[in-house]
């Protein structure tokens, strides 16, 4: 996923493999009681959404109104909207500062959840300034939020099955990753029915739904990155065929540094199987490597050229103000391996010092 919130990284930081097939969703006006005993006059085993519903209630994030009941046809609105994914996402509703819409004052229950969503860049609105939080949802708007929140923003489906979600619309980049992740099915195999309103049951399902993908994806991405990790931050010592010391791989993890020195320039050759020119970094997920400014390097088109786009760039960065010394080096060198899991992309970050000693 392209860009990690912060209201993501809180969910997650939170979120436990052990509720990976539930979720969290907020209270609409009426407050909770006992998540324990909380049921809704109507909503049973057999009501549409009653599996997602009543996963809510029960850890005690979702209420209903007043008279006891949950009204899942309902249409949403958008600051129950607002409520449910500020919930979901544990974002702290208390401490906020004002989101300036003209018509989210504070002291309403909404304002917290709107202030805190509109800090973290999930929800906008509209170009009078207005956020028109007691106004129905339409699932257009409810792609851009789901997408936003759980930062869906770079996935997308391979196949568009919608005849109602153009292209030049501004919601497929929306509709499509809900799509893409299963989150929504549409409204039928070939509808999406973007103008459509939106029920408190159906996001219900929406939400649990986003949550398990995020929760799938990032276990997939928290093992690839330990795997990367384990490739990189291998120490070896590589010798020649006199058992003599050529080169060697050092990571030091406090301070987040790979130290890669070469006793010689022909030496540079042994370094070429570890670390970032090891060639099972495409095969476990690595699609890219950005060394300091430079442009990524495609790792899983040609490895081989890979590797020799990799070693010119780090020899351009080389200080040659030190060959009076007997060696050069490239310090400090930033250093991004891009990675993905098919569900998520991301990146992983450290330093590399190169040293060539010179004869």
């Amino acid at each position: 996923m392209k860009k990690r919130t912060t209201a993501r990284n809180t969910y997650m930081a939170v979120l436990s493999a052990a509720v990976a097939s539930s979720a969290i969703v907020a209270a609409v006006p009426a407050q909770t009681a006992d998540a324990a005993t909380v049921s809704f006059k109507d909503v049973s085993s057999k009501t549409p959404h009653a599996s997602a519903i009543h996963a809510l209630a029960e850890r005690g994030v979702v209420t209903g109104f007043t008279d006891g009941t949950f009204r899942p046809l309902t249409e949403l609105k958008r600051g129950e909207a607002a409520q449910m994914l500020a919930k979901s996402l544990k974002l702290d509703t208390k401490n906020v500062k004002n989101p300036g819409f003209t018509d989210v004052k504070s002291g309403k229950w909404y304002y917290g959840a709107v202030a805190a969503l509109k800090a973290e860049g999930v929800i906008d609105g509209f170009s009078d300034g207005s956020f028109r939080p007691d106004q129905g949802l339409t699932r257009a708007e409810i792609s851009k939020f789901l997408v936003s929140a759980y930062g869906l923003n770079d996935l997308h489906a391979t196949d568009n099955p919608f005849v109602d979600v153009k292209a030049s619309k501004w919601y497929a980049k929306y509709v499509l990753p809900l799509f893409a992740t299963g989150i929504t099915t549409g409204k039928s195999s070939s509808v999406y029915a973007p103008d459509k309103g939106v029920g408190r049951g159906e996001f219900s399902t929406f939400i649990i739904r986003a949550e398990q993908y995020v929760a799938k994806a990032d276990n997939a991405t928290e093992q690839m990155r330990k795997d990367i990790l384990a490739i990189v931050e291998k120490n070896e010592d590589f010798k020649d065929a006199n058992g003599n010391i050529v080169a060697t791989s050092k990571f030091d993890k406090a301070s987040n540094l790979l130290t890669l020195t070469a006793n010689s320039p022909d030496a540079v050759d042994a370094l070429k199987g570890t670390g970032i020119f090891s060639d099972k970094l495409p095969s476990i997920g690595v699609t890219g490597i950005k060394i300091g400014n430079n442009a990524p390097v495609n790792v899983i088109k040609d490895h081989a050229a890979a590797k020799k786009a990799i070693e010119k760039q780090l020899t351009d960065l080389m200080d040659t103000s030190t060959v009076s010394e007997g060696q050069m080096s490239a310090k400090n060198v930033p250093v991004r391996l891009l990675a993905n899991t098919g569900d998520a992309a991301f990146g992983v970050d450290f330093n590399l010092t190169l040293t060539v000693k010179l004869p």
